[in-house]
């Protein structure tokens, strides 16, 4: 592992580090980032890896534009208020503009965005976003054509309430079986070698 990866303890950086670690020896490397929010971890992978280019997908969608299996998750940005979105849209916007051409936000429904980009177009694909089972399954589906090497995500084994994020499991395991995990309770397949 690199110096600047070796460094840190908070959660964002350690999933950084699980996905710029399964980057390494990759030239100029793509991503997508289902889910965003406020671009803490979005902001982390545009730092620590200067070559790297960040397609960052976010709905922004409050509470009220939320798929109802997605509020009964209890995940907290599936019920925040429209406002808070707004808010957490326009810091990655900011934040975004820091990193020129390399971070592009695309204020899209996530399978909605998963349709502009082309097969096989990407290194790796995060996905953090609905944790739904029909939202994580949906977002699966979506986006396993999209890239050429990883598929991973976010809140995979989750075991700490009050959410519940059984559904990532469950979507997880019926598309893939068995996963690599990671710290952080992140999940990543590699489906081309």
């Amino acid at each position: 592992m690199s110096e600047p990866l070796a460094r840190g303890g908070t959660a964002a950086r350690q999933r950084a580090n699980e996905i710029l670690n399964r980057l390494e020896g990759v030239d100029k490397p793509v991503v997508i980032e289902v889910g965003v929010n406020t671009g803490i971890l979005s902001q982390l992978l545009l730092s620590l890896r200067p070559d790297l280019t960040l397609y960052m997908v976010d709905s922004w969608r409050g509470e009220q534009e939320q798929p109802d299996e997605y509020k009964q998750t209890n995940d907290m940005f599936a019920l925040r208020t429209q406002a808070a979105a707004d808010a957490a849209k326009a810091r990655v916007c900011a934040m975004a503009g820091k990193f020129g051409n390399r971070a592009k936000v695309v204020v899209l429904d996530s399978v909605a965005a998963a349709e502009t980009f082309e097969d096989k177009s990407v290194d790796l694909v995060f996905i953090d976003a609905d944790h739904s089972y029909e939202g994580c399954k949906a977002d699966i589906e979506a986006y396993t054509r999209v890239t050429r090497k990883w598929i991973s995500g976010h809140d995979y084994r989750n075991p700490y309430p009050p959410y519940d994020f059984s559904g990532v499991d469950r979507a997880v395991e019926e598309a893939f079986g068995e996963v690599e995990t990671g710290k952080n309770v992140t999940w990543f397949k590699c489906l081309y070698a």
